[in-house]
């Protein structure tokens, strides 16, 4: 600065300190931050031009909070946040927090509830759909038309809402001219695209994308082993409780399963690393775990009670006998279970006592007929 400090040109004596300064003292020098990319303010910035350049720049877009959210996509490119505190900034006039706190807060919601997925505070709201998914779940089309639709259908009916599913396969074969649809050799294929070309929440892809960025999570996984209902749930925990950038889970002969930060991706990517794994595991750190643990067995039904058996049974092999029925005197066989043995007379009774209901019904019918008539002639007659 060619005025040499910020003192020779603005009155310093009313400022109030930033709370930025206040967080990266806090968080030693933001090495202990979880989102460093929260501090980053707009005018307090700088970086490569390449840098802002394939992150998109600024978002136009949002009109409140439009630094955190650059930000934000900074981070999931993978750069490091460091600050530099010779460095000085002054902000003309109070920030809208200062200003009117609660109408600050609600202005940048929304605008951050949608971009920025790691806010989870933000997505409360059941059922919703957002622009940012929270996690893409990468799904290799290698088996049969049943298998895909399974896994993706337990993927996209999971605990977590906000997810997308990529199938990875090779659609650009499948063309839009018109053919003989059951001697298509890619019936398969194009049966399946058919089946999710409608919702927005399924990706087609010949290959996997170098970074999902700016989703914040990369699943990876065989369709043989949907994921249970809390399985990325489970995995994401395990994974923010120690800010690894990878989750690597047996399956056994189903291989593995793997869970990636797009952060820790990034990463590898603007070092140039062959070994994606191995630089995820120097920059963020790579954990491993078992299948119990993310798709855990359902309970057990109980077994069927068993009746003991005799002492004298269980010796010769036999299975106990069952109690005999209890019967009143007289009571025959058939009314062991609410039934009654008839005699031969018995059955015919019954029968003939309804027909002489039926026949006294039918003559008080007739008496109402034949007074109804009565009342007729004599009124015709009157």
């Amino acid at each position: 600065m060619r005025a040499g400090s910020l003192e020779s040109l603005f009155d310093l004596s009313a400022a109030l300190p930033s709370s930025t300064e206040q967080t990266i003292s806090r968080t030693d020098g933001l090495r202990a931050s979880r989102n460093p990319y929260h501090v980053c303010t707009g005018p307090t910035v700088s970086m490569r031009r390449e840098i802002f350049r394939a992150v998109g720049g600024v978002d136009p877009g949002v009109l409140r909070g439009e630094d955190t959210e650059f930000a934000y996509r900074l981070a999931a490119h993978g750069v490091v946040f460091v600050p530099d505190m010779a460095a000085q900034a002054v902000h003309l006039g109070l920030p809208a927090q200062r200003r009117d706190p609660q109408r600050a807060v609600r202005v940048v919601a929304p605008y951050l509830a949608h971009r920025v997925p790691l806010r989870r505070d933000l997505r409360r709201d059941r059922g919703r759909h957002w622009l940012v998914p929270y996690v893409e779940v990468v799904l290799h089309v290698d088996g049969p038309e049943e298998r895909v639709r399974e896994a993706v259908g337990a993927a996209l009916d999971g605990s977590l809402g906000d997810v997308v599913v990529t199938l990875v396969a090779p659609w650009s074969k499948l063309s839009g001219d018109r053919r003989p649809v059951l001697d298509d050799p890619l019936f398969d294929l194009r049966l399946l695209r058919e089946h999710f070309a409608h919702d927005e929440r399924v990706r087609f892809a010949d290959e996997v994308s170098a970074t999902p960025a700016p989703i914040p999570f990369r699943y990876t996984g065989p369709v043989s082993v949907p994921l249970g209902r809390d399985t990325l749930e489970r995995m994401i925990r395990v994974m923010q409780d120690d800010r690894s950038g990878m989750l690597a889970v047996a399956l056994g002969d189903d291989g593995e399963a793997t869970l990636q930060r797009t952060e820790a991706l990034g990463r590898a990517r603007l070092l140039g690393a062959d070994d994606v794994t191995a630089s995820i595991e120097a920059t963020h750190g790579v954990r491993h775990g078992d299948r119990p643990e993310f798709w855990p067995a359902g309970p057990t039904p109980p077994a069927p009670a068993k009746v003991p058996a005799s002492p004298k049974a269980a010796a010769h092999g036999r299975e106990p006998a069952r109690p005999a029925v209890q019967r009143a005197p007289g009571q025959e066989l058939g009314q062991e279970h609410g039934r009654e043995q008839r005699g031969p007379g018995q059955e015919q009774r019954p029968r003939q006592e309804k027909q002489r209901e039926q026949r006294r019904g039918e003559g008080k019918r007739q008496e109402g007929r034949d007074s109804l008539l009565g009342r007729l002639r004599t009124a015709l007659r009157n």
